[in-house]
Order: structure tokens, then sequence, then C-alpha cells
């Protein structure tokens, strides 16, 4: 096709819009990254202010207000589907992660169209979650997403010869810190020693609150980037959402390295987000 790309539709989908062969449809940009599809037929309806516009309209003002509601199961079974990547959510995948009783929600949520399949270019099955659903029931539920933004540390070599001076930690050993951190998003440092001297160069960021720090039980100081904390806290609470986890299953399912999850779950306890019910185990407060 010239200047444009053939699409399939599921079956469901040609059958809601009542498509036919030899119909004509049409996309109408609905938001900057979404488009409404329609019959042409349908497109006059949606533009007077019909009824279905009107309900567009609701939909927009309240997104909520019209979302079938869910059971606990129901909602349970979708917060297991959404930790796993879009890639990720292949039939044998989704089965390893359900239970015998949650295959059968999962398909209840199918048959509802509350989950959608989609086949891939390989006809492999992957597994969506309709968007006024994911809204409802998964977005509000994680932490506020913060706006992505790159931060660079607030330092100056004047703040790492003052910090090295008042403590036994040579400047090479600050410096290394700094671009671990810089580059990382998160340092474990083992001394306090080391720690007071890297929070004294590191002055400017935390008091800006680029830069945050806890000592944990370990006795060991994990200072991390706020930028990193707010990139990873969805997919790390998502772990234990429902149940307690350990560090090593959430550093797996993350892919991140464990001290990784142990900086911001420990950061996330200082707040009293999350609680370290035993050493290395962690769920939701």
């Amino acid at each position: 096709m010239k200047d444009g790309l053939a699409i399939s539709m599921p079956r469901e989908v040609v059958k809601t819009l009542g498509i036919r062969e030899g119909d004509d449809i049409d996309f109408i940009q609905y938001k900057d990254s979404y488009y409404i599809i329609a019959k042409r037929s349908d497109i006059a309806k949606l533009i007077t202010g019909s009824a279905a516009q009107a309900a567009v309209s609701q939909q927009q003002e309240n997104p909520a207000a019209n979302v079938p509601k869910l059971s606990e199961a129901e909602i349970s079974v979708l917060k297991k589907l959404d930790t796993l990547r879009y890639s990720m959510r292949t039939t044998p995948e989704v089965a390893k992660i359900l239970g015998k009783e949650e295959r059968i929600t999962f398909k209840q949520l199918e048959k509802k169209h509350v989950i959608v399949p989609f086949k891939d270019e390989q006809q492999k099955t992957h597994y969506s979650i309709q968007k006024m659903f994911y809204d409802s029931y998964l977005m509000r539920k994680r932490p506020a997403e913060q706006p992505k933004q790159e931060y660079k540390l607030s330092l100056s070599k004047g703040k790492v010869a003052e910090a090295a001076k008042s403590s036994t930690a040579p400047i090479s050993a600050i410096e290394k810190y700094m671009d671990a951190l810089q580059n990382a998003g998160y340092i474990v440092v083992p001394t306090e020693a080391e720690a007071s001297a890297i929070s004294a160069a590191l002055e400017d960021s935390i008091r800006r609150g680029l830069v945050v720090g806890t000592r944990a039980f370990n006795k060991k100081f994990y200072i991390v980037m706020r930028s990193f904390i707010n990139a990873n806290t969805p997919a790390i609470t998502a772990q234990i959402s429902d149940k307690s986890s350990s560090v090593p299953v959430i550093a797996k399912a993350c892919k991140l390295d464990e001290e990784a999850i142990r900086a911001v779950l420990y950061i996330l306890a200082e707040s009293g987000e999350v609680t370290e019910v035993r050493k290395d185990i962690f769920r939701l407060a």
C-alpha cells in the first residue's frame, strides 16, 4: 500500500463496529497519541453531538464513570498480568504466573473484553488490558508518576575537596562514588566516614531533593538519585502489591541488581510506603 500501512483488526472489533467488506473506515485524532476508529457512515454522528459523542465527552470528564466494576479476584489477575512486559505476555508466560482459579478468572476477563488478545507477526498471541480498565484499576493504584527528567548532580570540585579534608576518605574515592551515583542512579557506601564525606559533597543536591539517602539495618548507607527512585518504584511495588516478596525475586522480575532494589525499597520504607517484614522480604505498607 503506497504511503500507508495495512492493518489487521481483531474479529471482535470488526463485529462491534459492524464493518463489512467494502465499508470505508476513518481514523479521528482523539489525543496526541490516540485515534478513534469508526465507519465513515458513523463519523457524522460523532461530529454532530450524538449520543455517542456525549458518551465520549463524559468519558473524558470522568473516565471511571462508565467502567464496569470488577471483583477483587479480577483486579488481582490484572495486576499480575501487568507485571509482565507486553512482549512477554504470551499464553505460556501468562500461564506460569497464574494459579488454577486465576486462569479461570483470566478467561472470564477475556470474554468480557477486559483483556484483549492480539497476534504478532509470528502469530504468537499477546494479551493487552483495555485502556479504560487499566486507567481505572491499575494506573490510579500506582504512585503518581513524576515528569521524566535527566538530573545532573550539583557538585563542585571545591565541595569534594572540602568534604575530603573533613574526613578520612580520599578525594579520589569520593569522586569515584560521584561518578557511580550519576551513572547508576544509586550507590552503596560501607562506612560512615565515606557516607558523611559524600553527603557533604552532595549538600546542594540533597537540599534540592535530587538525592536522598538512608542507613539500613545491614549498616550500609544507600544514597539514591530521586530520578532513579521515580523511574523504578512502579515496577518494584507491582511485585509486592498482593503479597510479600524477596529482594532476589523482585530483582529478577525488574531486571535490576539486588542492591538497586534494596536502595529503592529502603527509601520507600523510610517514608512508610513499604514494610520490611523480615530481612530482604518486603510488602506494601
